[in-house]
């Protein structure tokens, strides 16, 4: 529920539009080292554990998955970046009446 409003002027709305580019590029950068240590420990690391192999594989797949969710996920969060920030200010052509 929207509480009230906050109209930003053009030089606050790109501050802001890089704070959330910058935390999203750091969010990534998490992502991309969940998911490469996580590879690297099926790879690497796993074979050498014979009697449990298939709990590591289990365990640093699943979380090699959500570091890839994380990445995909900032993806898209660039894109609704530049939607909000850098088009605001076109006009609506289509007419909801």
């Amino acid at each position: 529920m929207a509480v009230g409003l906050y109209k930003l002027s053009q030089k606050n709305r790109n501050t802001l539009a890089s704070i959330i580019y910058f935390m999203c590029t750091l969010e990534m950068a998490i992502g991309f080292c969940m998911a490469g240590s996580s590879f690297y420990t099926m790879i690497v690391v796993s074979p050498i554990i014979h009697s449990e192999k298939s709990e590591v594989d289990f365990a640093f797949a699943i979380t090699g998955i959500f570091g890839t969710h994380i990445i995909i996920q900032h993806i898209v969060g660039y894109k609704v970046c530049f939607k909000c920030f850098k088009q605001a200010y076109k006009k609506i052509k289509k007419y909801f009446f």
